[in-house]
C-alpha cells in the first residue's frame, strides 16, 4: 500500500501519510481499514497527507469513498479529516470532497499545512465558524 499510518492517542487524531501513485483501489481499502486500525473510535480524527503522492484521487474515487462512509458511519462518528495537500490542483479536488462530504456524518476541511489542520482539529465545532475555519 502506498500510504503508512498510526494513530497518535495523545491527539485523538489517526494519521495517513501517502506516497508515490496513489490507486483508487487503495484510497477505499484505507478508508474500510481506519474504522478497524488500533485505538481508532467514533469520533477519532484522521489526517490525511498527500504531500508526497503523485496526485489526488479522481472526483470518481472520491464519489465511491462517500458511499463507504456511509456505510461505516457509526464506526467513524462525527470525527474529522484534515486533507493536507501540496499543489492548487489537488486543493481544489480535496475541497469539493470536503463540501460533497457533508452528506456523511464527517467533517472535513483540505490544507496545506498541518500546523493549520492540527489546530482546526482541535477546535470544538461551535468554535469553528467564528475562527473562520
Amino acid at each position: 500500500m502506498p500510504f503508512e499510518a498510526h494513530f497518535n492517542a495523545a491527539e485523538n487524531t489517526l494519521y495517513w501519510k501517502w506516497k508515490g501513485r496513489v490507486s483508487g483501489a487503495d484510497f477505499l481499502l484505507a478508508i474500510k481499514q481506519a474504522a478497524e486500525y488500533p485505538g481508532y473510535r467514533p469520533g477519532a480524527h484522521i489526517v490525511s497527507d498527500f504531500t508526497e503522492a503523485d496526485h489526488l484521487l479522481s472526483t470518481d474515487i472520491m464519489m465511491k469513498s462517500l458511499d463507504i462512509l456511509g456505510i461505516y458511519r457509526e464506526q467513524y462518528g462525527d470525527s474529522k479529516v484534515a486533507i493536507l495537500v501540496s499543489n492548487l490542483k489537488d486543493y481544489g479536488l480535496a475541497t469539493m470532497f470536503s463540501l460533497v462530504a457533508k452528506v456523511t456524518p464527517l467533517r472535513a476541511r483540505t490544507f496545506r499545512d498541518l500546523d493549520r489542520a492540527k489546530i482546526w482539529l482541535s477546535m470544538p465545532r461551535d468554535k469553528e465558524r467564528a475562527a473562520n475555519f
